[in-house]
């Protein structure tokens, strides 16, 4: 898709997603150290560049879930080329691509006027909090490796809006993650990830039946990481959430406005206690 006469909207390369996560690092969005190759690997034709006679000026990514929900992520334009309409181009590109569906996105702060003049309505916020590892594991947590992948993604799929196997697949095999799952009377009640990120850890998919099991898997996720902060996304609307960090005196550090081009879609916000990642939903 040709945007201007010297700027064109192509496929982005594996190696270019690297450079779209040292991007998304320098904005401060605090990607996972290995999430490129996890991206990339689950979804290649969802990323996309602005290419200005052989230079990278501009970065988005729209993923298309089965079923009516896309999610679009990575707008990014270098600071040297804002101004002249780079920005436009890949709102335009990503709106096309994603077309008839429902697309979903965070945006920050600052872009959310944008959104809202192209359509976008506001859901609700994402915060993000800042906290110190520490404390001890809790032992009746089962590990990923003893869990049927089968029941965990059914119970991914009862919260998320739609299946992402291969995601789930390639996110949560990222090299230093640890996903741990509470089981009670042979039925899935909550399962959460941690990875390292480039400040830190981030923790997500935090998904849970209630807080107590919520609070458990946390607080077991980073009991090998004493003194090293940790990160959490959390849906505003949830109040247990909400309650759960401020009760653990963890602090919001960002936050990005959930919009969505139709409507935001049927999902258990009281089960998200965190979200997976910003950039894919």
């Amino acid at each position: 898709m040709t945007a201007s006469p010297k700027v064109t909207i192509r496929p982005m390369t594996r190696s270019e997603m690297d450079l779209a996560v040292r991007w998304a690092a320098e904005e401060g969005w605090n990607p996972g150290v290995h999430d490129a190759e996890a991206f990339y690997a689950a979804y290649p034709s969802a990323f996309f560049v602005a290419d200005r006679e052989g230079e990278v000026v501009g970065t988005v990514s729209i993923v298309s879930y089965p079923g009516d929900e896309c999610f679009a992520a990575f707008l990014m334009v270098r600071p040297h080329m804002r101004g002249h309409g780079i920005g436009g181009m890949l709102l335009d590109h990503l709106q096309a691509v994603g077309k008839g569906k429902n697309i979903g996105g965070d945006g920050v702060v600052a872009m959310l006027p944008t959104y809202a003049a192209r359509g976008y309505k506001f859901a609700h916020w994402h915060l993000r909090f800042k906290g110190v590892g520490g404390g001890d594991e809790d032992r009746d947590l089962t590990d990923l490796v003893d869990v049927s992948f089968e029941e965990l993604s059914r119970y991914d799929r009862s919260i998320f809006p739609a299946p992402r196997d291969e995601f789930l697949r390639s996110f949560l095999g990222q090299e230093g993650t640890r996903t741990l799952v509470s089981i009670d009377g042979g039925k899935i009640t909550g399962y959460g990830t941690i990875r390292p990120s480039m400040t830190g850890h981030r923790i997500g998919p935090l998904f849970a039946d209630d807080r107590p099991t919520a609070e458990r898997i946390m607080r077991a996720l980073v009991a090998n990481i004493p003194g090293e902060p940790f990160f959490i996304d959390v849906p505003e609307p949830n109040a247990p959430a909400m309650a759960m960090v401020h009760d653990h005196e963890m602090v919001e550090v960002f936050r990005a406005g959930r919009i969505y081009s139709k409507r935001a879609p049927d999902v258990p916000l009281g089960k998200v206690f965190g979200l997976t990642t910003m950039e894919l939903g």
